[in-house]
């Protein structure tokens, strides 16, 4: 539950539009829960098999959300 709740208080501070929110860690018998903002749409897997590969064109506005996120959680420590 520590690594949850660690997890948790990190998701707290990150707010922005490539990150995916955080609302609450909870525990039910052994096992630790994150309840987290529900995302519609298609996963990077999916994109992935739909053009059976990932053209750069394709690729490109995925890997710059990725990017903006990474460092959007860097400067949060």
């Amino acid at each position: 539950h520590e690594v949850a709740e660690r997890e948790a208080q990190l998701g707290y501070k990150l707010r922005h539009p490539s990150i995916v929110e955080v609302y609450d860690c909870v525990k039910l018998g052994d096992v630790s829960y994150l309840v987290m903002e529900k995302v519609s749409g298609i996963d990077l897997l999916e994109v992935v098999e739909q053009f059976n590969g990932l053209p750069e064109s394709v690729f490109r506005p995925y890997a710059r959300q990725i990017v903006e996120g990474l460092v959007a959680a860097h400067s949060k420590g």
